[in-house]
């Protein structure tokens, strides 16, 4: 679900992840509206800029369901593939190295 901004003549003018008193109307990303807005050259560097940073907080979140199914143990971390394995270890090393390099006075929270 995105939000859109209309302009006076009601094209859409701009489009955001979260709803605001500036983005208060719910669209589909599948409406044929916001896919024609969308797929404009410049707005198209938004909309992958958006899927990079989507990417991103999708694969933190898979993470998170890896993690609640192996403590639950409906998982076996040696049932996944090798190179998952190493990636998520290497990934779980690198933010306990920048959780231990940030102390709490930086206000950063991983």
């Amino acid at each position: 679900m995105l939000y859109i901004k209309r302009d006076a003549n009601g094209a859409i003018l701009a489009v955001s992840r979260s709803v605001s008193p500036e983005f208060p109307e719910a669209m589909e990303l599948d409406n044929r509206e916001l896919q024609s807005f969308l797929s404009s050259s410049e707005i198209s560097d938004l909309a992958k800029n958006w899927l990079v940073t989507s990417d991103a907080d999708m694969v933190r979140g898979i993470e998170d369901v890896i993690e609640v199914l192996l403590k639950k143990n409906i998982l076996q971390f040696t049932e996944l593939p090798g190179p998952t394995q190493d990636k998520l270890l290497q990934r779980k090393r690198m933010r306990t190295l920048i959780g231990g390099l940030l102390s709490s006075d930086d206000g950063i929270n991983i």
